[in-house]
């Protein structure tokens, strides 16, 4: 089996720089297409960037393009990173020009370490008609055994489309052979020359039924001894292979790269110009961006928000509740007691018609003699070791996160509260051993479900047989910058933690899977998409 990638290497501070904007091959799904217009970046100005990557506290440095090894530059622009204090350079390419030993040599006199080699086929029938150009798989394949023959560290880069699902084994044997030991498995995403498949998305995109196929590949790589990464595979497709979905983190990545766009649509309400119903079901931002753009528009007024969420005690919230209009629906997320709140805040929420209060147990018995009769508590399972006796005898109903740490707990005091118990799903990441069906303490939270007159943000399967609702959708006022603009990286922030949801394959056949959220995108990573059962009628006898 593959040994584990390094903990540290994906959050290893990296700095991309991209060099060129060209090509000599021609991808038929290349993700630039639109953007290779046969430019290179002047010396000078890629070495301003380098310098902000160090000045930024980067040690990992990343040259890419279109295809790097075009621009003529190339080895002295590592022998500068390395000057700077670069500790590690790679470059990702197509590989071609390594075939020429004194161009490889002079990348490896400049302090090149490590090469990623763009590979999507096992030979030329395939490669080739893939990238556009004959005879480019020998030269890659070639300049591949050159970087191993030298000692660099190498990667093989697969894109899975419909043309090579069925010979990536072969590539998978034939480079493992050959000594790689490092595997990134992309997804193919309905950008550049992939787009132009979106009529007739059979011919590319891989489907469901196709996920077997996608599991023998990673399952081939492993066996050889190999790391495997992958990139943007959605995590239905990875269902018993939840520990190689790529992390959350590399959405943000992907947004400051897409920051121009962002700021369109945050300063000017326009939607996104990738904005197109066949591409968004098939993009791995979509959720995202369908919640941005529901986000922008709240804020422009063009929408109103359902619930507004806000800390009553942050006088910069307090200063964007006031710019906005009264809200009928609140969510309080506090580590405070009404008395500290600000004024406008606790004046506003207490004239919504809808209030949840979510705090530490301690606060929310502090703040029960405040609160009106219909608020609902939403417990913050910080440190909670015990409950507070005036939260026991409290009428309000009570939310209660379902941890690991308060699965263990007895909820037989909560049972007896005059206030009815809804059972959520936990939000922020929880860690493998955090969720409440983690290996240990499943059997605990059920018996919390079973205590629970509802469930709220877990889908039936999971549910115990009780009424299921959904997780609120709150427009968070920490969201906005004092201009009242949106500032879409802390939307993400809280997208990760709250709003991104997985669901199994299996569960498109689910009896519920209309209205069903699925689960939170982390506890099935943690735990695995199998903890999912859907739910199937019986078929009536003929």
């Amino acid at each position: 089996m593959a040994a584990d990638a390094p903990a540290g290497s994906i959050h290893e501070r990296r700095h991309w720089v991209r060099i060129v904007a060209a090509c000599n091959n021609h991808c038929c799904f290349c993700l630039d297409r639109r953007s290779l217009d046969g430019s290179l970046r002047p010396r000078t100005e890629i070495e301003a960037e380098l310098r902000a990557g160090r000045a930024a506290a980067a040690t990992r440095l990343i040259l890419s393009g279109g295809e790097p090894t075009l621009h003529p530059h190339l080895p002295e622009l590592i022998r500068r990173a390395r000057e700077l204090g670069y500790g590690w350079v790679q470059i990702i390419t197509n590989g071609r020009r390594l075939a020429y030993p004194t161009f490889f040599q002079a990348l490896l006199d400049a302090g090149l370490d490590e090469v990623t080699f763009s590979i999507h086929g096992s030979g030329p029938q395939v490669h080739d008609a893939m990238v556009g150009v004959p005879g480019a798989f020998a030269q890659s394949f070639a300049g591949l055994r050159a970087a191993l023959a030298a000692g660099l560290v190498v990667s093989v880069d697969i894109v899975l489309t419909r043309r090579n699902l069925a010979d990536v084994p072969t590539l998978i044997r034939r480079t493992l052979d050959a000594g790689v030991r490092e595997y990134d498995i992309l997804w193919l995403t309905p950008f550049g020359g992939a787009a132009e498949h979106l009529s007739r998305p059979q011919r590319m995109f891989l489907e469901p039924a196709d996920a077997p196929a996608v599991h023998r590949i990673l399952e081939l790589a492993r066996r050889g001894g190999a790391v495997v990464w992958t990139n943007r595979i959605p995590l239905a497709y990875l269902e018993g292979y939840e520990g190689l979905v790529q992390d959350p983190s590399k959405l943000e990545d992907e947004l400051r790269g897409r920051r121009p766009m962002l700021d369109r649509l945050v300063h000017e309400g326009l939607p996104l110009p990738c904005r197109d119903r066949r591409r968004c079901a098939r993009c791995p931002f979509g959720d995202f961006c369908a919640l941005l753009h529901r986000t922008v528009a709240v804020a422009r007024g063009r929408r109103r928000a359902q619930v507004v969420r806000w800390d009553p005690a942050d006088g910069a919230q307090a200063a964007a509740l006031l710019r906005r209009p009264r809200p009928v629906s609140v969510w309080l997320r506090t580590d405070r007691p009404p008395a500290e709140w600000r004024p406008e805040s606790r004046t506003a929420a207490f004239a919504a018609r809808r209030l949840r209060l979510e705090a530490p147990a301690s606060v929310l018995a502090a703040s029960l003699a405040d609160l009106p009769s219909h608020a609902v508590l939403h417990l913050a399972p910080t440190g909670l070791r015990s409950w507070p006796r005036a939260l026991l005898g409290s009428a309000h109903e009570l939310v209660v996160p379902l941890t690991a740490h308060l699965a263990r707990l007895d909820p037989a005091p909560l049972r007896a509260r005059p206030g009815r118990l809804v059972v959520a799903a936990p939000t922020a990441p929880q860690g493998a051993d955090g969720w409440p069906f983690a290996a240990g303490v499943a059997s605990a939270a059920r018996r919390w479900l079973r205590a629970a007159a509802a469930v709220e943000g877990l889908p039936p399967c999971l549910a115990a047989g009780r009424p299921v609702r959904p997780h609120p959708e709150p427009f968070d006022l920490r969201w906005l910058e004092p201009d009242g603009l949106i500032e879409p990286l802390r939307v993400l922030e809280d997208f990760v933690a709250e709003a991104h949801r997985a669901f199994s394959l299996r569960c498109a056949g689910c009896d519920a899977r209309l209205g069903c959220a699925g689960v939170p995108w982390a506890m099935a990573r943690d735990c695995g998409l199998a903890l999912l059962r859907p739910f199937r009628r019986p078929t009536p006898p003929p």
